[in-house]
């Protein structure tokens, strides 16, 4: 079934992905939440409320990025690739909010960590989507040139 996007309800499916992530993948992963929420809104409680319940949960306003400071110059859909430049990331992993970890997807995901020689793992055998790929377009990506890219952004 198709949700229009402005009655879905993300926050939902952040917290359903953590406790997915909690039951399914190494003890050591943690779910990184790039947000822009304008001062008092009622989803900056509800996204505080979702860090407190969940201690896997790191929160990360893109207006006040440490390494970037404001980095909501960014396209929305390229924050998910932030994490490429941070040398605390070992590992990326990239989903839309209200898409829930499948245990398909954590057992491929556990396969694909035990293949150090691999470097991109791309799945997409969700029923629930009925569009093509958006994020990620192909089962090739440069991220050396995503890489270059965020420097050039945030240095020039």
């Amino acid at each position: 079934m198709h949700v229009p996007r402005y009655r879905r309800n993300y926050l939902a499916g952040v917290s359903a992905n953590l406790e997915t992530v909690s039951r399914h993948l190494p003890p050591d992963f943690r779910v990184r939440l790039y947000y822009q929420v304008p001062p008092g809104s009622p989803t900056l409680g509800k996204l505080c409320d979702l860090a407190c319940r969940h201690s896997k949960l790191d929160l990360c306003d893109v207006e006040r990025n440490p390494k970037y400071h404001n980095a909501s110059i960014l396209y929305p859909l390229v924050w998910r690739f932030l994490p490429l430049v941070d040398p605390q990331v070992s590992l990326l992993l990239s989903r839309d909010l209200d898409s829930e970890i499948t245990a398909r997807e954590a057992a491929a995901l556990r396969e694909f960590l035990d293949h150090p020689e691999a470097k991109v793992h791309v799945m997409r055998d969700n029923q629930g989507h009925d569009i093509g790929m958006l994020g990620e377009q192909s089962n090739t990506v440069n991220f050396d040139l995503i890489k270059i890219f965020f420097l050039w952004t945030f240095n020039r």
